[in-house]
């Protein structure tokens, strides 16, 4: 948890304070929007719709945000799966915990906008339960989706489709009649082309940005396979360098049990009678010699070196 929040914010200059201004942003935005932009005139009755829309929605953007990113969850960290033994299934209940903290944020500063607009929300003793549900729902859902979308890559984007066209906004949040004349009243021919053109060059960029990701995600992929590459390298050079050594050190060890020559006055020819030989010494020295070269070109003409 801690490391997605760091991910999510290192860099950034106002850093976890954008946990606070995020949903703050957004709650304070739909406000002006349904209140002043597409005001419902005199005499129009629900002047509440706002808060019934923005206590939708909030939960609607956390829920999405959760399944979206558990999707990718174990494809975007598929090095540390392969390399740490740990469950996997902890990949998709971080991202539904960020999402759900993000949630209970805006949820706290929305009710604190109720109560200085002088509402008394009901029932509120039944959020924690209700959030409860929703984030076990969201951690199914994740779960059946991160395992589907390391086979079937084409998933995320139909994700994506489908919960555009599922969402609270996909259609209409006010009335049809009422939008059409705030629209109308507001909206000219060349502020539609105007916002149609933002429209497109906004599907570019998110294509755009969504190619950079994969790139990255690549890149990094391509780094960690190098760095598994060069510790493999290193850990083949000291294996040999063990290998080497490990005939050395038992030849040394032979040497090094002392059995005596003579007992009671009687040798004993068979206890290590080059201990006393002239060249006995030199001798041992180009015996292990000899061995290490030995290994040397063997391990070269295995291709080990």
């Amino acid at each position: 948890m801690k490391r997605d929040f760091t991910a999510r914010f290192t860099g950034s200059a106002l850093g976890i304070f954008w946990a606070v201004l995020q949903p703050l942003s957004l709650v304070v935005l739909y406000w002006f929007v349904f209140t002043y932009l597409f005001s419902r005139g005199p005499g129009a009755r629900d002047n509440d719709y706002i808060f019934f829309l923005i206590s939708g929605l909030l939960p609607w953007l956390g829920m999405n945000e959760g399944v979206v990113r558990s999707t990718t969850s174990i494809v975007e960290n598929a090095p540390m799966v392969r390399r740490l033994a740990f469950r996997s299934e902890l990949l998709v209940v971080v991202p539904n915990a960020s999402a759900l903290i993000f949630e209970v944020i805006g949820l706290v500063l929305f009710l604190g906008f109720l109560l200085l607009r002088g509402a008394t929300p009901h029932l509120i003793w039944l959020l924690p339960f209700a959030l409860l549900l929703q984030f076990s729902l969201q951690v199914g859902l994740g779960w059946i989706l991160a395992a589907t979308y390391v086979i079937f890559r084409d998933l995320l984007p139909m994700l994506g489709f489908a919960l555009s066209q599922n969402g609270p906004c996909s259609r209409p949040v006010i009335p049809f009649r009422v939008s059409r004349r705030a629209c109308c009243a507001r909206v000219t021919r060349a502020t539609k082309l105007y916002l149609r053109d933002c429209y497109d060059h906004t599907v570019q960029l998110m294509d755009l940005v969504e190619s950079y990701r994969d790139v990255l995600s690549g890149l990094m992929e391509l780094y960690l396979s190098s760095v598994g590459i060069r510790t493999n390298e290193i850990m083949r050079v000291l294996t040999v360098i063990s290998s080497i050594f490990i005939p050395l050190t038992f030849i040394v060890g032979i040497y090094g049990m002392n059995f005596a020559r003579e007992v009671d006055g009687k040798k004993l020819p068979w206890n290590m009678p080059e201990l006393y030989q002239p060249w006995g010494y030199v001798a041992v020295l180009l015996f292990m010699l000899g061995v290490a070269i030995f290994q040397i070109v063997y391990f070269k003409r295995r291709r080990w070196l």
